[in-house]
């Protein structure tokens, strides 16, 4: 490369300014507040592109337009000579923030912003309110523990008086350690009482399906004994009504038959979640 050539070519910009609108979390309010003015003004530039002579209208539109943009931002009922001298800077024309015309897109999303903020705050509160500690009032060693507690913090003069000293960092890391300890003991007592109730339910609906397939398995074998009874009948008597009689027990048989292997392969799945690590 030459070094003509070089000093033409510049170091990439970072576009630092697009990172922090990105960062901003108002940044769709305020495109929603830029579509919204462009909307103002887009019938205004479309009428003008015309070659018809409007310079005759030009006045008039461009004062509705100011004062339809300026409504927004700005106090309402200015004469043309107010807004000609106008300063915006003047933060007594100017309306307040909830005041202000944004468009309807942009009030949409400062309300789900609020409503947003509004509900984490009222979860954070919810949580904090709620956090509840158990505690053994009928225990004295409890009581006496935590009336000794109290009077030591209030003879030092309170919690920031009290002495950071190495064997108190170690006796505060032991307890601490022995409040894990608890924590999980805790946790696998609580684990164990769910998995003992998880597996009583189990065991409640095996008996409940053992005694359906023992009910199912006696009604089938009762019905085709019938079957084979009607059978037998209708041919010493050549008698046809048996016949159907013998058809339908049969058929009432089968139906109950697959009713049958429904509710084993019920029964065997459950032994099988019985016998599982996840029960």
């Amino acid at each position: 490369m030459c070094r003509g050539c070089e000093g033409r070519h510049r170091a990439a910009t970072d576009n630092k300014s697009l990172h922090l609108c990105h960062a901003s979390g108002a940044t769709p309010t305020d495109r929603g507040a830029f579509v919204s003015v462009a909307k103002v003004v887009t019938p205004f530039l479309t009428r003008y592109q015309t070659d018809r002579p409007m310079v005759p209208f030009l006045a008039s539109d461009i004062h509705r337009l100011l004062v339809q943009l300026l409504v927004r931002f700005m106090i309402e009922n200015m004469t043309l000579a107010q807004i000609l001298d106008v300063k915006m800077e003047d933060r007594k024309l100017q309306r307040k923030t909830n005041a202000s015309d944004l468009g309807f897109t942009a009030d949409a999303l400062l309300k789900q912003r609020h409503q947003s903020k509004k509900s984490k705050f009222r979860d954070f509160l919810f949580d904090a309110a709620n956090n509840k500690g158990e505690f053994n009032n009928f225990d004295p060693f409890d009581n006496e523990q935590r009336v000794e507690t109290f009077l030591r913090i209030r003879s030092v003069g309170g919690v920031v008086a009290i002495e950071m000293t190495k064997y108190l960092m170690t006796s505060c890391r032991a307890s601490r350690s022995r409040y894990t300890v608890f924590l999980e003991e805790a946790r696998e007592r609580r684990f164990g009482d769910v998995v003992c109730q998880k597996r009583k339910c189990v065991i409640d609906e095996i008996d409940e399906l053992k005694a359906k397939r023992l009910r199912l398995e006696g009604d089938v074998t009762e019905l085709t004994k019938c079957a084979d009874e009607f059978a037998i009948s209708a041919e010493l008597n050549r008698d046809f009504s048996f016949v159907t009689k013998s058809n339908a027990m049969r058929q009432s048989a089968k139906q109950k038959g697959e009713e049958l292997l429904v509710v084993r392969k019920e029964f065997e799945n459950k032994l099988a979640t019985l016998g599982s690590h996840t029960v």
